[in-house]
């Protein structure tokens, strides 16, 4: 198993997100793992459940999940907008940084 797939697993990914790639090579202490959107997804607006197609993308985030084996591991990702003629322009909610996630939502970037 790659560890792209190892950590799908690990950390139970679902689509629309992928884990594009893990690092762990150029510091012994921190994994670095990736996750991006597949291509030509449409997600739902909260307020009306329309699926509307991705907008744009913000600035990639930071995320410390729980350790691997002692070792710091930390999520990328940028999240992205989605724009509802309706109900106007809307940032998606990661479900690894929700309430109640294994995750402690701590975020390095801005």
């Amino acid at each position: 198993m790659k560890d792209t797939g190892l950590y799908t697993r690990l950390l139970g990914i679902k689509r629309p997100w992928y884990i594009k790639e893990v690092t762990y090579g150029d510091n012994p202490e921190r994994i670095d793992i990736y996750l991006e959107y597949g291509p030509g997804i449409f997600l739902p607006i909260p307020e009306c459940d329309k699926y509307c197609p991705v907008y744009d993308h913000m600035q990639e985030r930071e995320w410390q999940h729980l350790n691997t084996c002692h070792v710091a591991t930390y999520i990328h990702a940028r999240l992205c907008r989605i724009k509802c003629k309706e109900h106007g322009m809307k940032c998606i909610i990661s479900e690894w940084a929700e309430t109640r996630s294994d995750m402690t939502g701590f975020m390095l970037c801005d």
